[in-house]
């Protein structure tokens, strides 16, 4: 494993380094008032997701409330913190968050006053550090550049229920979640579970570790203002752990917990795959999960700031 990844940052070196001389040097542009359009030495920059902005302005026009971009899959919440140790050299920082809560309330047959409530939580969360560069001799300028990353996943789906177990009825009725053990599902971590039970584990979940290069372009509308996206190639390790389901059952006129791991292996995994804006297309899509995150979409458009 240590011998795939030193050629995998032999293969990304090149773009991680810096730039030697000035041959992607271009003249800073000025306003009509003399005011800097292109970042500066020292410079600080901040990109964010300008999504929403586009979400609005369909709602706006089409006076409706449903029009999305959608591009593929991205974070909720995507930061890109930037540093210009030349005009045409940044040091970056990469954010980026996504969340779910999702509630399921489901009666019982025969007495709606008691429910079987299904509650899914997730999160998704990666950073990343590397280096781009530009060049560019008007308000469009090209980028280019690499970064290391690690990623984040987990999801997981508690069950509440109004009932107990008793004498009566020890196992779980048609609205109550079976577990892979024949008990009654508390918790399940990483892991499906259909109305039999039998779970199947949600890959990509766990823990990811990636290089990554890309390409993209930004347009300054307006000065230390822009408009831009990028897509990348990443390649990157990828450890799965187990997936848990616990369960209560109810013996001997008690009702006791056990845990039961699904599946039985773990897994680590190396993959290459092309992305927009950081998600390798090797990892799972979180936003088709029963119980996701409900992340926006891929191949987002980023609005710069520069200061």
């Amino acid at each position: 494993m240590m011998k795939a990844l030193f050629r995998l940052l032999f293969l990304f070196s090149p773009f991680l380094t810096f730039a030697q001389g000035d041959s992607l040097s271009s003249p800073q542009l000025y306003s009509r008032r003399g005011v800097p359009i292109l970042p500066e030495t020292g410079e600080y920059g901040l990109s964010l997701n300008a999504q929403p902005l586009f979400n609005y302005a369909g709602n706006f026009f089409n006076n409706t409330a449903d029009n999305e971009l959608e591009i593929g899959y991205a974070y909720q919440y995507m930061f890109v913190g930037k540093h210009f140790i030349t005009p045409q050299i940044a040091n970056r920082l990469k954010l980026g968050f996504s969340t779910q809560y999702d509630r399921l309330v489901i009666p019982y047959l025969g007495n709606p006053d008691e429910t079987h409530r299904e509650i899914g939580k997730g999160t998704d969360f990666l950073i990343g550090v590397g280096q781009e560069r530009r060049r560019g001799r008007g308000r469009v300028q090209g980028l280019f550049g690499g970064e290391a990353y690690l990623r984040f996943v987990y999801v997981s789906t508690n069950y509440k229920y109004d009932r107990d177990l008793n004498d009566s009825d020890p196992v779980a009725t048609p609205e109550e979640q079976m577990g892979p053990s024949g008990g009654r599902a508390i918790r399940a971590i990483n892991v499906t579970l259909d109305p039999a039970g039998n779970a199947t584990a949600i890959q990509g979940t766990g823990l990811s570790l990636g290089l990554r290069i890309f390409v993209g372009v930004e347009y300054f509308f307006a000065p230390k203002i822009s408009i831009g996206t990028e897509l990348g190639l990443s390649a990157f390790f990828t450890f799965s752990g187990h997936g848990q389901v616990r369960e209560e059952f109810f013996t001997g006129g008690e009702t006791r917990e056990s845990v039961t791991k699904k599946p039985a292996d773990k897994n680590v995994a190396l993959g290459v795959g092309a992305d927009n804006n950081g998600l390798p297309s090797g990892f799972t899509d979180i936003n088709s999960l029963p119980s996701s995150l409900a992340g926006t979409s891929d191949g987002m458009i980023f609005l710069h700031f520069y200061f």
